[in-house]
C-alpha cells in the first residue's frame, strides 16, 4: 500500500513538473550555471568559485542528461535539457517525502512553490532532495539505532554541502533539534557520524577550501547591506500568498501531532533563521518549507486516524487549494522579461555572423543565453576608446551618452556612420532594465 501511495506521488508530482520545461524565460541564475555547464561538456573540467556559483551537484547530475540528449557544448543546450534533472530531483523529492508522510509527499507534489522551483536550473531543488534524505535518514536511526542510517546520513549530508554551502543552516539545525529530543546522545553521534563521513568521504577536495569561503564571503553576503535584503516577514508573506494549507497544517502539529517534535524543531529553527538573515531570495526557503510540508502531512494524517471523515474533507480541500493555479508572479524574482525573446529573435534578420556588442554596467545575464547563435557576440562595461563599435550595439540607457560620443564627436568628420534604432518600441530585459538596440546604416541597407 505504501509503495503504490509513493508512486501515485511521484506521478502527480511529474505531471505538474515536467510538462512545462520551456515556458518561462532563462533567468539570469539559470544562464550562469547553463554556460558553467557548457564549460564542463566542452573542456571536462570544472573548478569551484567561492564567491558564487555554488557546488558541483547540478552540473554533474545534468551533464549525463545533456549528453544523451545530443548536447555537448553551450550552444546547443535547451531549456528543457537544463530543466529536465531538477523537475526529477523535484519529483523525487515527493516520492521520498511520501515515504514516510504520504499526506506531505502530496502536499509537496501539489505545492505551486515546489513546482515553480521544481523547473529552474538551479541547485535548490538538490538541495532540498538531499535535506530531505538526511533528516528521514536521522529518523530512522532514531528509531532502530543501526549504523546504516548514520551512514546514509552521512552521504546525503555530504551530497547537501556539494550541492550548496547552506547546507551547513540545515545540519546545524538538524543537530539542535536531535539534541531536544532524548536519548539525546545517540542523534548527536548520528549526526556526528554524519557530518564526518561527509567530510571524509564525499566532499569534494576543491570545496574543503570552500569553509574558509563560506564564512568570508558567504557571511558577508548573508548579513551585509544588498539588493536582496528584506524584512524578516518576507518568506511569510510570499508561503501565505499560495502556501496557506501546508502552514496551517504545520502550526496545528502542536497540537496533533507532538510526537513529531524533532521534525517540528528543525522546521521551526530552519524558518527562523532563513526569515533573520537580511538576505533572502525566494528559492533560499525552499529547505525549510520542505520541513513545513512534512510536518503538515504528519499532521493530516494523525487527523486522517481519529477522525477520518472530516479530517479526509478538510485534508481534500487543503490539496484542492494547493493544486488551484497561483499566480507565477508570486515566486518570480528579479525575473527575466518575456522581452528577451523577442530581442534575440530581432537580431536574426541582420544573419547570425553579424558582429554584436552588448555594452552595459548591469548584469545582462541570460541575454548570452540567448544571443549563443551570435558567435560574434562580445559584452563590454564600456564603450572601447578608439575603436570602432560593431554594425549591432545593445545597451542599457545609462551607456547612451557614451555610445553617442563614440559615434558622432570621437570620430573625425567624414568618418562618422548612422546607427538607428533597431526597435520601434521599448524592449525589456528585466522590470526596470531596459535594453536598446541599434544597427548601422550601412547594415541596414
Amino acid at each position: 500500500m505504501r509503495w503504490a501511495q509513493v508512486c501515485a506521488v511521484a506521478a502527480i508530482a511529474a505531471l505538474l513538473r515536467l510538462p512545462h520545461l520551456s515556458e518561462r524565460p532563462m533567468h539570469a541564475d539559470e544562464a550562469v550555471l547553463a554556460y558553467k555547464l557548457g564549460t564542463l561538456l566542452e573542456e571536462r573540467t570544472w573548478s569551484y568559485d567561492p564567491r558564487d556559483h555554488h557546488g558541483p551537484v547540478l552540473l554533474y547530475a545534468t551533464a549525463p542528461a545533456a549528453r544523451i540528449a545530443g548536447a555537448g557544448s553551450w550552444r546547443t543546450l535547451t531549456e528543457p535539457i537544463l530543466r529536465f534533472v531538477p523537475a526529477l530531483a523535484g519529483t523525487a523529492l515527493a516520492a521520498v517525502t511520501a515515504l514516510a508522510w504520504p499526506v506531505g509527499g502530496l502536499f509537496v507534489a501539489l505545492s505551486p512553490a515546489m513546482v515553480f522551483h521544481s523547473v529552474y536550473y538551479i541547485p535548490e531543488m538538490f538541495l532540498v532532495l538531499f535535506t530531505a534524505s538526511c533528516v528521514l535518514a536521522v529518523r530512522r536511526y532514531a528509531g532502530e539505532r543501526r549504523a546504516r542510517w548514520m551512514v546514509l546520513a552521512g552521504i546525503f549530508a555530504g551530497l547537501m554541502y556539494a550541492t550548496k554551502e547552506t547546507a551547513v543552516i540545515a545540519l546545524a539545525c538538524l543537530a539542535f533539534a536531535a539534541l531536544l529530543r532524548p536519548p539525546a546522545a545517540h542523534l548527536v553521534y548520528a549526526v556526528l557520524a554524519a557530518l564526518a563521513t561527509a567530510a571524509l568521504l564525499l566532499t569534494p577536495a576543491g570545496l574543503v577550501d570552500s569553509v574558509a569561503g563560506l564564512f568570508t564571503v558567504w557571511i558577508r553576503r548573508a548579513i551585509g547591506p544588498s539588493l536582496h535584503t528584506h524584512p524578516p516577514w518576507f518568506y511569510l508573506g510570499l508561503l501565505a500568498r499560495t502556501e496557506l494549507p501546508i502552514l496551517l497544517g504545520a502550526a496545528a502539529a502542536v497540537f496533533i501531532r507532538p510526537r513529531e517534535r524533532t521534525l517540528g524543531i528543525f522546521a521551526l529553527l530552519m524558518l527562523a533563521v532563513y526569515s533573520l538573515l537580511p538576505y533572502k531570495t525566494p528559492w533560499s526557503i525552499m529547505s525549510a518549507f520542505w520541513a513545513l510540508a512534512a510536518l503538515a502531512g504528519a499532521t493530516a494524517e494523525s487527523a486522517l486516524r481519529r477522525h477520518p471523515r472530516a479530517a479526509g474533507a478538510v485534508t481534500l480541500a487543503a490539496a484542492a487549494a494547493l493544486f488551484w493555479p497561483a499566480p507565477a508572479a508570486v515566486w518570480t524574482y528579479a525575473g527575466t522579461h518575456p522581452d528577451i525573446r523577442r530581442i534575440a529573435s530581432d537580431l536574426e534578420r541582420f544573419g547570425n555572423g553579424v558582429r554584436v556588442q552588448v555594452i552595459s554596467q548591469q548584469n545582462v545575464w541570460p541575454l548570452p543565453w540567448y544571443l549563443r547563435p551570435f558567435p560574434n557576440a562580445g559584452y563590454l562595461r564600456e564603450v572601447p576608446p578608439g575603436a570602432p563599435l560593431a554594425p549591432v550595439v545593445l545597451a542599457t540607457p545609462e551607456m547612451e551618452e557614451q555610445i553617442t560620443v563614440a559615434l558622432y564627436e570621437a570620430p573625425p568628420p567624414g568618418k562618422r556612420e548612422m546607427y538607428l534604432s533597431i526597435w520601434q518600441d521599448q524592449r525589456w530585459l528585466r522590470p526596470g532594465v531596459e535594453l536598446r538596440g541599434f544597427a548601422s546604416r550601412r547594415l541596414y541597407e
